[in-house]
């Protein structure tokens, strides 16, 4: 494959959300993703719903040799790391949960320099926001589980 050369962080940015966020099938039923404005933690958790539900929990971290010398991006190159999740019973249910709860976003009075874009998918329903207190508490709570039952660590996604 031809290189897909770039110097602009923007495209390389971009094509990595791209890929955070293509369904990993049509059965995908609710996608969290988390892509802050630079540096680390770009990540997005799908519920797939088959016959025995998973997640798929995609990752892709700058430190891993996306870059050529002098800043030059390769954008057939970039590498988002792929888990899948078997799901217990509960967790199952408790993710179903999340579908139920109030996606309504509090108006913000702080200031973003350099935050996150987040977004939150629902069957044909897209939430995005970029402060966490626009949250309300109780979708706080359960994406902050659903984090967790990713694997990672308490407060990595804010």
């Amino acid at each position: 494959m031809k290189p897909k050369l770039t110097t602009n962080t923007i495209h390389l940015i971009n094509q990595v959300q791209l890929e955070l966020t293509a369904p990993f099938s049509d059965r995908c039923t609710l996608l969290f993703a988390v892509k802050p404005a630079l540096g680390m933690g770009h990540f997005s958790i799908q519920l797939i719903e088959e016959e025995s539900p998973f997640l798929i929990v995609r990752e892709w971290r700058p430190d891993r040799q996306t870059s050529y010398p002098a800043g030059i991006f390769d954008l057939n190159d970039v590498y988002i790391g792929e888990r899948r999740l078997v799901l217990l019973h509960a967790d199952y249910a408790f993710i179903q949960g999340i579908k139920d709860l109030d996606r309504g976003m509090k108006k913000s009075e702080g200031i973003v320099l350099d935050g996150a874009d987040y977004s939150l998918i629902v069957g044909d329903e897209t939430i995005r926001w970029i402060l966490t207190d626009q949250l309300s508490p109780e979708l706080d709570a359960a994406l902050s589980k659903l984090c967790a039952l990713a694997g990672f660590e308490p407060g990595y996604w804010k």
